[in-house]
């Protein structure tokens, strides 16, 4: 019973995490872009396009699969869209960077 407990609150510890990673990954780019764009360093209008079309959409299919018991197929998911997201992102600074450059 007690060993049943622990491995219940591992589960729900491990799915809880999940869903707060993921939301995290894939609206924090976002977030970051919308804040690039109200202090000006860039023109992120064409980005919003893309997050809507594309990134937050991919929450919208993970979180289902998160709240019921689908753990494995997340990470699988997951897993395939990391590295774009990382280079979005990076891609994303590297033209915040030059656009403020420009602006000096």
């Amino acid at each position: 019973s007690k060993n049943r407990s622990h491995r219940r609150k591992t589960r729900i510890s491990t799915k809880l995490t999940m869903i707060v990673l993921t939301d995290f990954i894939c609206w924090f780019p976002f977030i970051v872009v919308c804040l690039l764009h109200s202090f000006e360093i860039m023109d992120a209008t064409p980005t919003y396009a893309l997050f809507s079309i594309v990134v937050l959409p991919i929450n919208s299919i993970i979180n289902p699969a998160l709240y019921g018991h689908a753990p494995t197929l997340v990470l699988l998911v997951a897993g395939r869209f990391k590295d774009r997201l990382i280079k979005m992102i990076t891609d994303i600074w590297h033209r915040a960077k030059e656009i403020e450059t420009k602006n000096l």
